[in-house]
């Protein structure tokens, strides 16, 4: 089964974990030094998941999407399908951080190809269920997949 969400849903639980975190660490950076304070902020709202914008990010396995660390990240966009790295083929979790881009995956599953989307802020998990990634495409498509 796959699951997807919504960066803004992922946003809203990762402010629920992370809201009183957040808030000592930005008060720190304030009395510390005031101007460095909105760049942390700014820094901080951009990544989801691990995964700063404008990445695309890999998840090896379901720990490293626990943990937020991503294993390989991409951002070039290509006319084709850059195949993957030993820290991404086969990943577990994709998140897309991008805002007007799209993510192809190219999948390998009993012998056959096919192609996934994971449409512009999105996350994709449970990847392995639907077969192997070994390829992706980020594309310039801001109507989505």
């Amino acid at each position: 089964m796959t699951r997807t969400k919504s960066l803004s849903t992922v946003l809203t639980g990762t402010f629920r974990r992370t809201s009183a975190l957040l808030a000592a660490a930005v008060g720190t950076v304030c009395l510390a030094a005031p101007t460095a304070a909105p760049a942390a902020a700014a820094s901080a709202a951009a990544s989801v998941e691990g995964c700063p914008y404008p990445y695309v990010c890999f998840y090896l396995t379901s720990g490293d999407f626990d943990r937020k660390h991503p294993t390989a990240m991409y951002q070039d966009v290509t006319p084709g399908f850059q195949n993957l790295g030993p820290q991404s083929k086969g990943s577990f979790a994709i998140v897309n951080t991008r805002r007007d881009d799209d993510a192809v995956i190219r999948l390998v599953r009993n012998g056959k190809t096919s192609n996934q989307c994971v449409g512009v802020n999105n996350i994709w998990t449970f990847v392995t269920y639907q077969g192997t990634a070994t390829g992706i495409k980020i594309v310039n498509s801001p109507k989505g997949c």
